[in-house]
């Protein structure tokens, strides 16, 4: 079985609390020279401007440098194209198909996943390009679990075709995002074996930002990030 570590060439990761914020505003010249030391340069750098929402963007070269608003998803197939995107309790999840060269990130959380988001983030995938989910390896990111998640009734009722991943305990209710990802995922075609996941949860690991446990004034943000280079360095 294919990994991550069998792609010298493929570089991925998340910042912890340490490297500083990595929002848009307050914080952007901060994540750019983070990302430059782990090899995504400025010019090259494609930024996604969330709304949790369902937009899927697929990018080139020529949006290097930018951020593309009002989107929760990037896929691009262009060597040295690196995407970026923020979480500070969400999950970001990362996938690459090493047969046809295509990476993505997609930014899951509670909303996106009741909009079924990753099955949207393939679709697109898919109809971009000749691949199929099931030669895609996926990387999903610490986030929120749900013992620190609690949610209303009505959003809880947005994932009942889940059971499992949203129940009641006591007076409210807790959602597992991982546990929605990860049926979404094989919904998708993944296949359970090329799933990565970082169990770490924002709110328990101080080294992360959690905007449910500091609830900060002003955005304190991860900054997840991949790219595909043409070369070694």
């Amino acid at each position: 079985m294919l990994r991550w570590s069998d792609f010298p060439n493929l570089v991925h990761g998340y910042s912890e609390a340490i490297d500083g914020t990595m929002a848009i505003n307050g914080g952007f010249e901060n994540r750019q020279h983070y990302l430059a030391q782990h090899g995504l340069r400025p010019a090259e750098t494609v930024h996604a401007g969330l709304c949790h929402g369902t937009n899927i963007v697929v990018v080139t070269a020529s949006d290097g440098g930018t951020i593309i608003p009002d989107t929760d998803g990037l896929i691009t197939a262009e060597p040295n194209v690196g995407l970026a995107m923020t979480a500070a309790d969400c999950l970001l999840i990362s996938a690459y198909d090493p047969k046809r060269q295509v990476i993505g990130m997609v930014h899951a959380g509670r909303r996106g996943l009741a909009a079924e988001i990753l099955l949207k983030f393939f679709q697109g995938w898919i109809e971009a390009f000749p691949s199929i989910a099931s030669d895609c390896l996926v990387s999903i990111s610490p986030g929120i679990c749900a013992d620190h998640y609690t949610v209303s009734k009505n959003d809880a009722a947005a994932f009942a075709q889940w059971p499992d991943a949203c129940q009641k305990r006591d007076y409210d209710f807790r959602l597992d995002l991982r546990s929605v990802a990860r049926q979404q995922l094989l919904t998708a075609g993944v296949q359970e074996g090329k799933m990565m996941f970082d169990s770490r949860c924002t709110f328990e690991d101080h080294a992360l930002y959690s905007y449910r446990r500091d609830h900060p004034i002003t955005p304190q943000l991860q900054v997840g990030y991949i790219v595909r280079k043409s070369e070694i360095s």
